[in-house]
């Protein structure tokens, strides 16, 4: 009896331990399941303090951001923060200007403090100040600055479209977008009401003339571009002289601020030559809706009739025959013209340049060819720069050298965008559109009905200009004592233009 009983006690306790031990295994697996589902979206507060490496002290406006998002937030003045993450995965990227920017993964920390380092490249920067050169960390001017690498891979066809959008406290504004032609710049905005608003340009040291160019206004309204002349892979950097004490070298002239302009020169080592060409296409992204010529005759017709019904008229009024006569061969035309005044243009700019030269010699020699269609039919720009810079040092301490380019521009200007009987603009959205194009025999029709159409105008009108440019330096500079040199410059900008007009009788 006793044998029996503790086999049956054994018998029944076996499966109870069994059951524990897989509710046992069932519940530690939940557990595992849980944790590790919400590995990848445990919501977490991060929070901690920024200091600078060097002083210890807190960093207030420091930019916090969880790399891929636009979350993000700035330090406060105790250079702390408290930012809400999504996961460990999540990465902390901490940027501040003129210092290193970090980046750090969540993991499993609640409390990540960060020291930022000074970032010396940036601080050691030269920036050209007018009067010489001098390092971020020690300038003290209001200057903006835009480096050779934000320039030469740029698609653009000018110097200041390349500044465009670079440069704090400076706008610049196209006038109308057609090849060449003038750009508003203002730095800092407007400085006077009746005088002129324009900056002073300096290229390697030498004033630029442009008065004479922004005030061709006669056509258009809106002069030619200054600096369309200058090949855009040939600079080096640009700088903008944008207070006071930057400008007072300048004088008078530099009252709207000043724009100093340099240009690649030779580097010691083996001849370095370089061939870049860009090709691209340009269109207007929008054209207006507007009648087409059946939408146009029913429209005439309905408003003579509205406008017998006003008089009350007993005898209808006659109908110009432009409106019924679509039989006429000059007048049964279906035109879209701002189809026919707008095109697809092309443009195409192909760049040489040679680089080198040994201690005592330096050069840098470069040469550009654009051929730039405009939008608008007939217009067009091409230019041909070339530019020769060289530095010879004579001794340890005299250094002679030079800079000078050449520019040839022809620019076929129209009248696209103006205001008065010759903006094309206003012909192509006034002109109706049951003009046609050709005569019975195919030749072009270009006047009609007292009217001049907008393609004759295009293609029968000049207004051709044509730019010849030198400018060229000379400079002396010898070192008297470590950090204290004389320099002399002896500069020369000539500028030759003559412009052509034609109109024919019929305009």
């Amino acid at each position: 009896m006793k044998k029996n009983y503790l086999t049956n006690v054994f018998k029944l306790k076996k499966p109870i331990l069994t059951i524990k031990l897989i509710v046992l295994l069932l519940v530690l697996v939940t557990i595992s399941t849980s944790a590790n589902a919400n590995d990848g979206k445990q919501e977490g507060r991060i929070t901690g303090k920024i200091t600078d490496i060097e002083t210890g002290e807190p960093m207030p406006g420091v930019v916090i951001v969880i790399k891929g998002t636009t979350t993000g937030l700035a330090s406060d003045i105790d250079g702390k923060y408290n930012i809400l993450v999504s996961s460990p995965n999540d990465v902390l990227v901490f940027s501040f200007i003129g210092y290193k920017t970090i980046e750090t993964k969540v993991g499993t920390k609640s409390t990540i403090d960060v020291m930022l380092e000074k970032s010396i490249q940036e601080l050691d920067e030269t920036v050209v100040i007018g009067y010489g050169t001098q390092k971020k960390r020690n300038l003290t001017g209001s200057i903006s600055s835009v480096g050779r690498s934000s320039i030469e891979n740029t698609p653009v066809k000018d110097v200041l479209s390349a500044l465009q959008g670079r440069a704090s406290g400076v706008q610049i504004v196209s006038n109308s977008g057609a090849p060449g032609d003038g750009i508003t710049v203002r730095v800092r905005g407007f400085s006077s009401l009746n005088s002129g608003n324009e900056p002073l340009y300096v290229v390697d040291g030498v004033p630029l003339e442009t008065n004479s160019l922004s005030s061709l206004n006669g056509y258009e309204q809106h002069g030619l571009n200054p600096l369309a002349d200058i090949n855009p892979g040939d600079i080096e950097s640009i700088e903008v002289l944008k207070d006071a004490a930057s400008t007072a070298i300048y004088g008078s002239r530099a009252a709207n601020g000043v724009i100093l302009i340099t240009t690649k020169r030779g580097q010691t080592g083996k001849a370095k030559i370089s061939i870049n060409a860009f090709t691209g296409l340009s269109t207007i992204t929008r054209k207006l809706g507007v009648l087409n010529a059946t939408q146009w005759r029913q429209s005439i017709i309905d408003s003579y009739k509205n406008l017998d019904r006003y008089n009350n008229a007993v005898t209808p009024t006659e109908i110009h025959w432009t409106a019924i006569d679509s039989l006429n061969p000059m007048n049964s035309g279906d035109v879209d013209w701002q189809s026919v005044m707008y095109r697809t243009a092309k443009q195409h700019q192909v760049d040489f340049s040679v680089q080198g030269g040994s201690e005592d010699i330096k050069y840098a020699f470069t040469t550009s060819y654009l051929d730039q269609d405009g939008i608008f039919l007939a217009s067009n720009y091409k230019r041909i720069t070339s530019r020769l810079n060289t530095d010879f040092k004579v001794s340890k301490k005299l250094t002679i050298g030079q800079s000078i380019s050449f520019s040839n521009g022809i620019n076929n200007r129209i009248n696209a965008g103006g205001t008065g009987n010759l903006s094309l603009v206003q012909s192509i959205l006034v002109r109706p559109p049951v003009y046609s194009l050709t005569n019975p025999d195919g030749s072009p029709l270009y006047y009609f009905n007292g009217k001049r159409s907008p393609v004759g105008m295009a293609e029968e009108c000049t207004h051709l200009n044509k730019t010849n440019r030198i400018v060229g330096n000379q400079y002396l500079e010898y070192k008297i004592l470590e950090g204290l040199s004389f320099r002399t410059n002896v500069s020369v900008d000539f500028l030759s233009m003559k412009e052509d007009e034609f109109y024919p009788t019929t305009v």
